[in-house]
C-alpha cells in the first residue's frame, strides 16, 4: 500500500470519526438507544486504535514504538485514578502525532462542519428540536455548544487561509457575529470573535504582535491563578461580586464547586449537578444557581483534573506558544481559545477532544518536539 493511500485511510478515519462525535452530542442522541450509542462508540475508538496500531508497528521506528507503548501505560494508569478523559486526550494527541499540524486542524473542521450541517437540517426539517423553549439550539443541547463549534469553525477557516483572507471572508466574519449575537444570544462568543479579530489586525504590527505573542504565552496560567482567585475569595470583595454578574454568575458557582470538591493533588471524580424536574418545580425561579451549570476550563481542571495534571496542561499549551511565537496565525487562534476556555469548559479541557484541535496540537508538539518543525510559517493545506 502506498503512503498516500495509507495516510489518507489514517486521516479520513480521524476526520469520520469527528463527524460522528459532533452527531452523537446533539439532539439526535435522544432518538437512539443508549446501548446503541455506547456500542458505536466503542466501535469508534477500536477503529481508532487499530488504525494507531497499524500505523506504529508497520510503518514507525523503534523509537515512536517505544514512546507509543510508554503512553499506552501512561493512559491506562489515568483510567484507574479517576482520570478517564484526560486518557482521550492523550489518546488522541497520539493519533495525531502522525499527522501535520495544519492537517489536524482541516480534519477537525471538516468533520466539525459535517456535523453541523447535518444536525441543523435535521432541526430544520423538525426531526429534532430547534429549540428550547425560547432559545434556538438548531438540534444541539444548548445554543452555547453550536456558539462554540461555530467559533472553532471560523478561526480554523482564518488559520487555514491566513494569508489569502480576502473581503468575502470578512463578511462571513460578520455574519457570524451577527448569528451569535442575535439568534444564540452569546455574547461571550461575539467577544471572543471581536478579539481574534483585532489580534489579527494587530498581527500586521510586528511590534503589536510582539506584545501579543507575550500575552498569550502568559494568557493559560493567569487565567488558571485568576479563575482560583475570583472562586476563592467570591464573597470577600465587592467587584468580584460585580464581575460575577457580568459573568452570568459563573465565579459564584465556581466558588460553590470549590467549596464541594476542593483542589486535590491527583484527579477526582467531579459530577457537574443539574436540576431534576422536582427540583424546579420546588424551586421555580429561585432556583439555586448551583444548578445552572459549570462553564469554565480552568476550574473544572483543577477540580476533576487535580493540580499536577492542570499545572502539566497548562504547561504544554505555555510550551505551544513558545514554539510557534513566529506563527502569528497560531498565536491569535490561541489567545481567542485561552480566553474562550475562562467561561466555557469544552474549550481546554479533555471533554473537548472532538471539538477542539489545540490541545491535540499541543500534547503532540510536547511528546515530539519535532513536530512543530512544520508550522514554520502558513501556508494552503491541500
Amino acid at each position: 500500500m502506498s503512503s498516500n493511500i495509507k495516510l489518507t485511510i489514517y486521516t479520513k478515519i480521524l476526520e469520520c470519526s469527528i463527524f460522528y462525535f459532533v452527531l452523537m452530542n446533539s439532539l439526535l442522541k435522544n432518538n437512539i438507544s443508549i446501548s446503541i450509542i455506547n456500542l458505536s462508540r466503542i466501535l469508534i475508538f477500536l477503529v481508532l486504535g487499530l488504525a494507531l496500531v497499524w500505523n506504529v508497528f508497520f510503518y514507525q521506528d523503534l523509537n515512536a514504538k517505544l514512546k507509543l507503548l510508554v503512553l499506552a501505560l501512561i493512559m491506562i494508569l489515568l483510567f484507574f485514578i479517576n482520570a478517564s478523559q484526560f486518557s482521550c486526550l492523550i489518546f488522541f494527541a497520539m493519533y495525531c502525532l502522525f499527522i501535520k499540524p495544519y492537517k489536524v486542524i482541516k480534519l477537525y473542521f471538516n468533520g466539525i462542519l459535517y456535523g453541523i450541517v447535518i444536525v441543523v437540517l435535521l432541526s430544520l426539517t423538525n426531526f429534532i428540536p430547534k429549540q428550547q423553549g425560547n432559545l434556538w439550539v438548531f438540534g444541539f443541547p444548548n445554543p452555547n455548544i453550536i456558539g462554540f463549534l461555530v467559533v472553532v469553525e471560523l478561526l480554523s477557516y482564518f488559520i487555514l487561509k491566513w494569508y489569502r483572507i480576502n473581503f468575502f471572508d470578512f463578511i462571513v466574519f460578520l455574519l457570524c457575529i451577527f448569528f451569535e449575537k442575535k439568534i444564540l444570544s452569546d455574547d461571550t462568543a461575539v467577544i471572543v470573535l471581536l478579539i481574534f479579530l483585532t489580534t489579527y489586525m494587530v498581527s500586521k504590527n510586528p511590534k503589536l504582535f510582539l506584545l501579543v505573542g507575550k500575552l498569550t504565552l502568559i494568557a493559560p496560567i493567569f487565567l488558571l491563578a485568576f479563575s482560583w482567585f475570583l472562586a476563592s475569595y467570591y464573597g470577600k470583595y465587592n467587584w468580584i461580586y460585580r464581575l460575577s454578574n457580568f459573568l452570568t454568575y459563573r465565579p459564584e458557582i465556581w466558588h460553590d464547586y470549590l467549596e464541594i470538591y476542593g483542589v486535590h493533588l491527583l484527579p477526582s471524580r467531579m459530577t457537574i449537578l443539574f436540576a431534576t424536574d422536582f427540583q424546579k418545580l420546588f424551586y421555580g425561579g429561585n432556583l439555586p444557581r448551583l444548578y445552572a451549570g459549570f462553564d469554565t476550563s480552568y476550574m473544572y481542571l483543577l477540580l476533576s483534573g487535580g493540580l499536577i495534571i492542570s499545572l502539566f496542561i497548562i504547561f504544554i499549551l505555555s510550551n505551544f506558544v513558545y514554539r510557534v511565537k513566529d506563527n502569528p496565525a497560531f498565536i491569535c487562534y490561541s489567545l481567542a481559545l485561552f480566553i474562550f476556555g475562562f467561561t466555557e469548559t469544552s474549550v481546554l479541557t479533555p471533554l473537548g477532544y472532538y471539538q477542539n484541535a489545540l490541545l491535540m496540537i499541543a500534547l503532540a508538539g510536547f511528546i515530539d518536539h519535532s513536530y512543530f518543525k512544520t508550522i514554520c510559517r502558513v501556508k494552503n493545506v491541500n
